[in-house]
């Protein structure tokens, strides 16, 4: 008997080879590998519903950190939901707290900074058409984190392939983010610097300690707004090893800021406030969201980068860019809060329509002009309305 899923592994696809095709659960899994350029070896995942259950849309799905592996739980759940969905692992193996492959490797830096963003959508687009026998009606980017970059980097490369992105807490600009990771870290570790939990929201501090806290509010965090656990956890961490913004800035400053020239990794991994009006004029739409408690990824970068594309694009942001800030979210999802909005597995829609799922607001902004007015979440008895930044 024919197997349509099957038959994808015989599929040819320009620079791309596939290197499964299984049907399991009613999902076809494919996996393969894209070489757009000598050297480049970026691992793909495209789970595809069965066709009467495809909903027509096609979702990509960034990485956070410094990626190095697909999550296929997330290409699981987008398949439940009907749509196609792929990922890559952005060009090399590894872990999100590693960036021990860029050193003396410009294909392996540009792979991750964008270039395995449209491999994968190329190569998904032909298993997509195969398997269908049709395109998608809609093709949307969805991450946060280093994912969130991934999808403005998406929208300013190729407005053309991309209906709508979210975006969260994007790190962008990237190589300034490193940056202040690292004014951070050693303020941090200067003599008498230190600066617990419990002293971030004290008035007076040793002129050391002022300093530390001066430096993270100028990087645009909110001190007052991170937990106290968080805070231990991503600013003060003192552990190498650790998911923290010490290993962040020791992996930036070991692996990229000193073997690339501020030029080069701004090219590669950051985007500028007018490299998203093809996307504007194209009419694609961005749903975009930072929590106002994130010790990650600096809410306040997040708002200035916003004003920057305001000013670029006339004031006329909102009609395709919309960003939400979320009182009491932690970095993408948790806090102390009720921040679920579908963003996440970890944070699903408590209802399924437009106001409080974030990829049903976006679709809804994209398909029927329904523009995002607020976004919803509960937890328990905790209700929170969030109104896009105007």
């Amino acid at each position: 008997m024919d197997d349509p899923c099957a038959n994808l592994a015989k599929l040819t696809i320009d620079k791309a080879v596939v290197e499964s095709a299984v049907l399991s659960d009613g999902v076809c899994r494919v996996n393969g590998s894209a070489h757009p350029v000598p050297g480049s070896d970026i691992r793909f995942s495209v789970y595809l519903p069965a066709p009467n259950r495809w909903s027509g849309r096609y979702y990509q799905i960034g990485n956070g950190g410094f990626a190095g592996a697909i999550h296929l739980p997330t290409l699981d759940e987008g398949a439940r939901r009907g749509d196609a969905i792929a990922a890559t692992d952005t060009g090399h193996r590894g872990h999100g707290f590693d960036a021990s492959w860029a050193p003396g490797n410009s294909v392996a830096l540009a792979d991750y900074g964008w270039r395995s963003i449209k491999a994968t959508r190329d190569a998904a687009a032909a298993l997509v058409g195969a398997y269908y026998g049709r395109a998608p009606i809609r093709h949307y980017f969805m991450g946060c984190s280093n994912g969130g970059r991934m999808a403005l980097m998406a929208a300013a490369r190729w407005p053309d392939d991309w209906s709508g992105i979210i975006a969260g807490a994007p790190a962008n600009p990237w190589t300034r983010q490193f940056r202040n990771f690292g004014a951070i870290q050693y303020a941090m570790r200067a003599p008498g610097g230190w600066l617990g939990a419990a002293e971030r929201t004290q008035a007076k501090l040793p002129a050391q300690k002022r300093a530390t806290l001066d430096a993270i509010i100028a990087a645009g965090y909110s001190p007052t707004a991170i937990t106290a656990e968080d805070w231990a956890y991503w600013i003060a961490n003192p552990d190498t090893a650790a998911q923290s913004q010490l290993t962040f800035a020791e992996q930036s400053r070991a692996h990229l800021l000193g073997h690339f020239s501020d030029e080069t990794l701004a090219g590669e991994l950051d985007i500028k406030p007018g490299d998203l009006q093809g996307f504007h004029d194209r009419g694609g739409k961005i749903l975009s969201y930072f929590g106002q408690s994130d010790p990650v990824i600096a809410p306040g970068l997040g708002v200035d980068w916003y004003r920057a594309v305001q000013a670029a694009t006339r004031g006329k942001t909102t009609d395709f860019y919309r960003l939400f800030i979320i009182p009491g979210m932690s970095h993408c999802q948790g806090g102390a809060a009720a921040t679920s909005f579908g963003q996440s597995l970890d944070a699903p829609a408590v209802h399924q329509d437009r106001e409080h799922d974030v990829r049903l607001a976006l679709e809804a902004w994209v398909e029927r002009g329904i523009a995002p007015a607020a976004l919803k979440s509960e937890a328990g008895t905790k209700r929170t309305v969030i109104r896009p930044l105007r």
